[in-house]
């Protein structure tokens, strides 16, 4: 059966490290066959800086042992625009009696293993400067852990924050539109709306 997922550009967040220490970040909305429908769907996938060949850095996108990729539903970008918009210092539920520690952040389980996501906002004492940590990590049904952390900045928190608020408006057809998975299914039937 042929595959029919429609893949968009994906957005990419890279920091690198001259110590190979680095992680980059991507959003990857992808249009997905299920049940002979098409279901918007949205991914952040974190992976580790890798040794290069040359003076440019180099990631381990397609190495499964070094990337982390979570799904995010409405409740998970919710949690995400909550802290990008300042609502929240950090992802998840807080417990009541710990209320100066950051939240829990996004766990996700499923028969291959576990995957969390946290964001939380951050000063640098020595700049002064604002600026987001996020870890995204995975452990398999072995027990095994990958982890992918690095830091956002305000200015890619604000692209990042514009994609998010795009994605569900644009999900659910409230622009005015057709849902971009609906589009997707009229135009795979070859009805022209476009």
């Amino acid at each position: 059966m042929p595959n029919n997922n429609v893949y968009f550009p994906e957005h990419r967040v890279y920091k690198p490290q001259k110590s190979g220490t680095g992680a980059a970040s991507s959003l990857q909305m992808v249009m997905k066959e299920v049940k002979g429908r098409y279901e918007t769907q949205l991914f952040w996938i974190a992976t580790q800086q890798i040794p290069s060949e040359n003076e440019n850095a180099a990631f381990a996108w397609k190495d499964k042992g070094k990337t982390v990729t979570i799904k995010l539903g409405d409740p998970d970008i919710g949690e995400l625009l909550a802290v990008l918009n300042g609502a929240k210092d950090s992802m998840g539920r807080k417990e009541s009696a710990f209320i100066d520690k950051p939240g829990k952040g996004l766990y996700h389980q499923s028969p291959a293993g576990s995957t969390t996501m946290t964001l939380q906002v951050y000063k640098n004492e020595k700049t002064g400067e604002w600026s987001y940590s996020m870890r995204l990590a995975s452990k398999n049904k072995e027990g095994k852990l990958t982890e992918v952390k690095h830091q956002i900045t305000v200015g890619e928190a604000q692209i990042i924050k514009l994609l998010l608020e795009h994605y569900v408006v644009a999900s659910y057809g409230w622009n005015g539109q057709l849902p971009v998975s609906e589009k997707v299914e009229q135009r795979n039937n070859n009805v022209d709306t476009f």
